[in-house]
């Protein structure tokens, strides 16, 4: 992978802007399975925790080192100004999407069996499961050929589209529920 992929190409120190706020992404913010994560946390610079130093910018994949088998994995699909993510990820780009889209690393890590099986192998037995560069550099990706990444990624695109319009029904339902209920019911 080391040869593929950039890991944890910039970082910062908050404290360096002690007035300045910034939205914290930690792990506890994505949401294990999803690829949803939360941009509601914030702090000043002076009051920044610890583990605030990684930065994702846009085509970032950003994936939990601890307990990676719960799949704390997102991917940064626009810069999130002003952020600063926890050292509990790993932030994967490309170093040649020529080669590597980098949306296809988020779904190779989210859904590719042989590369969870390398994560969990690589995870100590203890009460702290977690994974490090040194092991993410040493996995071994299978990587399909760019035409067929760009195919995956636009048939996977196809179906996120149905499934947004889907979720916007599913969400309208409960109103127009409700309206007919106070229609025959008051």
């Amino acid at each position: 992978m080391k040869d593929l992929i950039d890991i944890n190409k910039i970082n910062i120190n908050p404290t360096d802007a002690p007035d300045k706020e910034f939205i914290y992404i930690d792990i506890d913010a994505v949401e294990n399975g999803t690829g949803k994560y939360s941009i509601e946390k914030t702090f000043l610079g002076k009051r920044a925790p610890s583990r605030a130093r990684r930065i994702a910018n846009k085509g970032s994949t950003i994936i939990s080192t601890v307990r990676p088998n719960l799949k704390g994995f997102a991917y940064i699909a626009e810069t999130i100004e002003n952020s600063v993510f926890s050292t509990g990820f790993a932030v994967l780009n490309s170093k040649d999407e020529k080669i590597l889209i980098n949306l296809m690393i988020y779904y190779l890590f989210m859904y590719s069996e042989g590369l969870m099986k390398q994560m969990i192998a690589a995870m100590p037995k203890g009460q702290y499961p977690s994974i490090n560069k040194g092991d993410i550099d040493n996995f071994i990706l299978v990587i399909p050929p760019r035409t067929e990444q760009e195919k995956i990624l636009s048939d996977i695109a196809e179906y996120e589209a149905k499934i947004a319009i889907c979720e916007q029904k599913i969400q309208s339902l409960p109103t127009q529920k409700q309206a007919i209920l106070e229609k025959y019911l008051h």
